[in-house]
C-alpha cells in the first residue's frame, strides 16, 4: 500500500475515534464536528458571522476481481473553508464572502490494478495532489431576495446540474456535464474566474445563468489568479424546479450549455475525411455544446428524513468533439430502511457511460481493437452515520465492458469516509 493509501486510511481511525457534537458538514447551521466547539468560541465567532469548514474525505478502492492484478488504493482530499455573512459583520444585508482551500493526496485505483474505466472508481482522485484555491467568491442577494449574484473563483458544477458526491463511483458523484467535457467543464475542485446569476420564479423554481473562463493552466497551477492562457468561456444555464410532491421535497433540473473554446473533430481531417485513414491534421470545430437533464425526488417516509429517494442524471455532450458524449445515470436511497438506524441509508445506482460513434469510427479504421462503446456501472452502499459529521460508506461496484471494451469487467470493493473536524 503506498504512503497515500495509509494517510487516507488514517483519517478513518480519526473518524471513528472521537465524538462529534453538531450539525453535518451540509448543514447551514455552524459545522461542529469531531472537534466540537472549541470551548464556546466557533459558536460565538458563528454569532459574529464567521463559520468555518475542516474536513477531510478519504476514499479506498480494493480491486478484487478483473484487473491485472490485486490491488488497493486510497486518496483523499482536504478541505479548509471560511465563510463571512457580511450583513452581520459590516451591515451589507445579503452580502457573503466564501474562500475554499483544497489539498488532494493519495493514489487512484485504475493505475495500481491495470484498469482503464471511462470513470474512476475513486472519485475524490484526480486534477494533481496539489493544493487550490477551490473557490474565493462574493455573493449577494439583490430585489427582496429574488436575485442572487455570485462572482469570483468559482467551478460550474457547483451552482450547475449540482449533484451530491454521496457514491464513490463518478459515474454517480458531482455534476455530471464535468465527468464527461472535464476539458473544459472544470469540476471541483479547479476553480476559474466567473459569476452565476440566479432568479427566483416564485416558491417552488428558479433559472439561472453563468459565464466561466475556461483557462487550462488552473488544472496545472492552484493558485495561478491571472487571466491569461484563457482559451474561450463556458455558458450554463439552468431551470429549476423545487416541488413537494405529496408534501416530500424534490429537485428536477433542466439545462445546456455552450463554450466557444476550439476543439479537434473525433473523426475528420481537414478535408473532412478520416483522419486516421489519411493522417492529414484534424478538422477544427468552433464551438462545444450540451444538454442536461436532473431529478431527485423523495416519494416515501418523512420529508428530509426516513424514506426512499429516486435520482435519474441524463447528459449528452456534442458528437463532433467529445470522446464521451453521453451518460444515463439513476439509483435510489432508503433512508431508516434497517430497524433503530434512522439516519443509516441504504442506497444503489445504475449507470451507462457512453463512448462516442464517431471516436469509435475511428478507433475501428486506424486499427485498435477492441473498441471502445459502452461501459455500465452499478454501485451498492450502505451509508453508515455513526455520528454527527461522520459518514462511513462501505460500497460494492461492479463494472461491465470496463472502458467500453466488450469481454472486460471489474468488481471493486469500496469504502469512503467523511471526516467533519
Amino acid at each position: 500500500m503506498r504512503m497515500g493509501a495509509a494517510r487516507a486510511l488514517a483519517a478513518a481511525a480519526l473518524a471513528l475515534a472521537g465524538p462529534a457534537a453538531a450539525a453535518s458538514q451540509d448543514d447551514p447551521e455552524p459545522a461542529f464536528g469531531i472537534t466540537g466547539d472549541w470551548g464556546g468560541l466557533r459558536q460565538g465567532l458563528y454569532d459574529q458571522g464567521w463559520s468555518f469548514q475542516l474536513k477531510e474525505k478519504a476514499e479506498a478502492g480494493y480491486a478484487a476481481d478483473g484487473g491485472a492484478r490485486h490491488a488497493l488504493e486510497a486518496a483523499g482530499e482536504l478541505r479548509l473553508g471560511v465563510t463571512a455573512d457580511l450583513g452581520r459583520l459590516a451591515g451589507l444585508d445579503g452580502g457573503s464572502a466564501h474562500l475554499m482551500l483544497t489539498e488532494r493526496h493519495g493514489s487512484g485505483l485504475a493505475a495500481g490494478a491495470g484498469l482503464d474505466p471511462l470513470q474512476p472508481f475513486l472519485e475524490v482522485h484526480g486534477r494533481g495532489d496539489i493544493w487550490r484555491l477551490t473557490q474565493l467568491w462574493y455573493g449577494q442577494s439583490l430585489a427582496g431576495g429574488r436575485l442572487d449574484l455570485k462572482l469570483g473563483r468559482m467551478n460550474p458544477g457547483s451552482d450547475f446540474d449540482a449533484f451530491a458526491c454521496d457514491f464513490q463511483n463518478l459515474t454517480f458523484c458531482g455534476s455530471p456535464p464535468g465527468n464527461l467535457a472535464g476539458s473544459y467543464w472544470y469540476n471541483w475542485p479547479v476553480s476559474q474566474w466567473g459569476g452565476r446569476l440566479k432568479l427566483k420564479l416564485g416558491k417552488s423554481g428558479d433559472l439561472e445563468g453563468g459565464v466561466y473562463q475556461v483557462n487550462p493552466r488552473n488544472l496545472a497551477h492552484g493558485f495561478d489568479l491571472s487571466l491569461g492562457g484563457g482559451k474561450g468561456v463556458l455558458v450554463p444555464v439552468e431551470a429549476a424546479w423545487t416541488p413537494r410532491l405529496g408534501g416530500l421535497p424534490g429537485t428536477w433540473r433542466i439545462g445546456a450549455w455552450y463554450s466557444d473554446v476550439k476543439a479537434p473533430d473525433v473523426l475528420l481531417d481537414v478535408d473532412r475525411a478520416p483522419r486516421a485513414v489519411t493522417g492529414a491534421p484534424p478538422l477544427v470545430r468552433q464551438g462545444r455544446y450540451g444538454v442536461w437533464l436532473g431529478i431527485e425526488q423523495q416519494v416515501t417516509g418523512e420529508a428530509g428524513g426516513r424514506g426512499l429517494t429516486l435520482f435519474l442524471n441524463v447528459t449528452q455532450a456534442d458528437r463532433r468533439t467529445s470522446d464521451v458524449d453521453r451518460q444515463i445515470a439513476g439509483g435510489l436511497a432508503w433512508q431508516g430502511l434497517v430497524p433503530g438506524r434512522p439516519k443509516d441509508a441504504v442506497a444503489l445506482a445504475f449507470g451507462a457511460t457512453h463512448f462516442n460513434g464517431r471516436a469509435a469510427q475511428a478507433e475501428r479504421l486506424s486499427g485498435q481493437a477492441p473498441v471502445q462503446h459502452t461501459e455500465y456501472a452499478a454501485e451498492l452502499d450502505y451509508r453508515l452515520k455513526p455520528a454527527s459529521g461522520v459518514a462511513v460508506t462501505p460500497n460494492l461496484q461492479y463494472v461491465r465492458r470496463l472502458g467500453g471494451r466488450a469481454g472486460r469487467h471489474a468488481l471493486v470493493l469500496g469504502m469512503k469516509l467523511v471526516v467533519g473536524m
